[in-house]
């Protein structure tokens, strides 16, 4: 019920329950009462407390002064223990069990809680949240719950133990909810549960402790209640969906020792406008701030990014939308988040700033539009999936202090015709260049030891490739499948190891294998319908199951007597 007081706001007179409810629930507020005056304070004992029928009137007096006596005492906190008093209206109905209040906590929250976005709620609307429990729970027994959070991370000095928390209390019946803040303890060295929702959903605030170096994933996931969080400086991983949806979220200082953000870790934080990034940070993955609609960024041409006072440009976060045709990215630029230009369709042109040490991975990933790039000189890394399905690749600059190539980094890049490697670089992922349609010949590097699974599979168009002698010790599977052009390949006499279905497909007309080979795996030189001859040198000592099989047009081949 209602009372207007003449000036377009009102208050809440009276507040009656459905006895029928004997769980822990959420009551909201409406932020206007039904004459449309806002609500502006609750000025009512909150509830009618219907008793069950085995508990007298005198037991329940009894119960509210044990609640009394301990607020007196310190021994449990409450944001409005002027609820507890005897006041209330105490009647026994019937024969089913009903359950008193034992604490009313105001929360934010907005009308229709499950229908507006946590960004756009009024912030002075007033909900009570209310947590009930069985009649017969008595101060003893919120006591122990206490007790039981505290000594499963805490332990004496005189034992000086680590500490790792593995999980928190299982409280039956709800009786987690009493719990809206958590402080851990410095003995806690790390923590392995995957989430504190399960045992404290109404979690408003955590201190985590200064010996912690990682925070798990999905250990404050959906969350919605948790305002604050204490991030010690010694924490350098967050992992991923650490916070993901946590709704009630403001702002965030994060460690200055922190290294890495997980995927998805702050996603969904609906009302999160500000986030502090250090400059010791090394990854910010995919979707770290995805649905953060409040997070305020700096802007620079068409670019967003994340930082800190000293250099808000600290990171580049995404694009300004999704119809950008060119970027240039700011010069103080140290890191580009992960996939932050992913999927623009319309993006032709970027420049990027010396300094950025990585393409991290799918970073340029199905930008269908880009036809050339230029990656500056100090870039040394291109992550996974970092070019991936950009089909209308046609040119790329790689710088000569390049070490490593990952993942699929250029797959289905049909357009690109050749790529120039640089003797820096070491390592290729798995499907590097699979299906370089039109790519036809390329020099792998000096300093390579393995040509990965998948390398250069049904890259159709390739006719030549220069694989470095002294160096390259296996043949990967499927490396060299479904080449339609390969004719021929020179394989090094450092290789040990063809393994499955490396060439299976290929068009190879001659085949040399050196005598530093040993095994050759099955299906290694399947379908490989026009080659004519091959000898297998003394040093093979394996050949697996359909090795040569569907080599139509096979006249003759040696098998020594060393394979067993």
């Amino acid at each position: 019920s209602y009372e207007s007081n003449g000036d377009g706001t009102c208050y809440v007179s009276e507040i009656r329950t459905d006895p029928s409810y004997s769980q822990s629930f959420i009551l909201e507020i409406p932020e206007r009462s039904p004459a449309g005056d806002i609500v502006t304070e609750i000025r009512c004992e909150p509830f009618e407390i219907h008793l069950p029928e085995y508990l007298s009137e005198k037991d329940y007096e009894e119960i509210l002064t044990k609640l009394e006596q301990a607020r007196d005492e310190g021994k449990i906190t409450t944001s409005d223990i002027t609820c507890f008093t005897s006041s209330y209206k105490l009647t026994s109905k019937g024969p089913m069990r009903y359950y008193p209040i034992v604490e009313v906590t105001p929360v934010y929250v907005g009308p229709n809680f499950d229908d507006i976005p946590p960004y756009r709620r009024a912030p002075d609307v007033k909900v009570l949240r209310v947590i009930m429990t069985h009649a017969d729970y008595t101060l003893t027994d919120l006591k122990e719950d206490y007790d039981y959070l505290r000594d499963l991370v805490e332990q004496s000095d005189s034992e000086n133990k680590e500490t790792i928390l593995e999980s928190l209390p299982n409280f039956e019946e709800n009786y987690g909810s009493y719990i809206s803040e958590i402080k851990l303890p410095d003995t806690v060295k790390a923590i392995t549960t995957e989430s504190f929702y399960a045992s404290c959903p109404f979690l408003t605030s955590v201190d985590l402790p200064d010996s912690l170096t990682m925070i798990p994933q999905k250990l404050f996931y959906g969350m919605r209640y948790l305002e604050s969080v204490s991030i010690p400086n010694s924490v350098t991983e967050i992992e991923q969906d650490a916070f993901y949806k946590c709704e009630s979220l403001l702002s965030v200082t994060l460690p200055e020792q922190l290294q890495v953000i997980g995927q998805a870790a702050f996603a969904q934080c609906f009302r999160l406008e500000s986030v502090h990034i250090p400059d010791t940070i090394v990854r910010v993955s995919s979707g770290a701030f995805d649905g953060c609609l409040a997070l305020k960024a700096a802007t620079f041409g068409n670019g967003c990014y994340l930082g800190n006072s000293n250099n808000p440009y600290l990171v580049f976060w995404k694009a300004k939308d999704d119809n950008v045709q060119s970027i240039t990215v700011h010069q103080d630029v140290k890191l580009l988040a992960t996939g932050a230009l992913s999927s623009q369709k319309k993006l032709k042109k970027v420049i990027l700033p010396n300094g950025i040490t990585e393409i991290p991975n799918s970073m340029f990933s199905r930008c269908s539009a880009l036809e050339s790039i230029i990656l500056p000189d100090s870039v040394i890394g291109i992550g996974n999936n970092a070019f991936a399905y950009c089909e209308n690749l046609t040119e790329i600059h790689l710088p000569k202090g390049l070490t490593t190539i990952g993942e699929s980094a250029f797959l289905y890049c049909k357009k690109l015709p050749e790529i120039l490697l640089p003797d820096s670089v070491t390592s290729i992922g798995e499907e590097a260049f699979c299906s370089c349609l039109a790519l036809k010949s390329i020099d792998l590097p000096q300093k390579l030891t393995k040509i990965e699974r998948r390398l250069f599979s049904n890259c159709s168009a390739l006719e030549s490739v220069l694989i470095p002698d002294g160096s390259v010790e296996s043949i990967g599977s499927y490396a060299f499948s479904s080449c339609d052009s390969l004719k021929s390949i020179v394989i090094p006499g450092s290789v040990k190891k063809i393994e499955s279905s490396a060439f299976s497909g290929a068009a190879l007309e001659t085949l040399v294998i050196p005598d530093s080979v040993d095994t050759i795996a099955a299906h290694a030189f399947n379908a490989c319908d026009l080659l004519e001859s091959i000898v297998i040198p003394d040093s093979v000592k394996y050949i697996g199951e359909y090795a040569f099989a569907n080599c139509t047009s096979l006249k003759q081949i040696t098998i020594p007597a060393s394979v067993v």
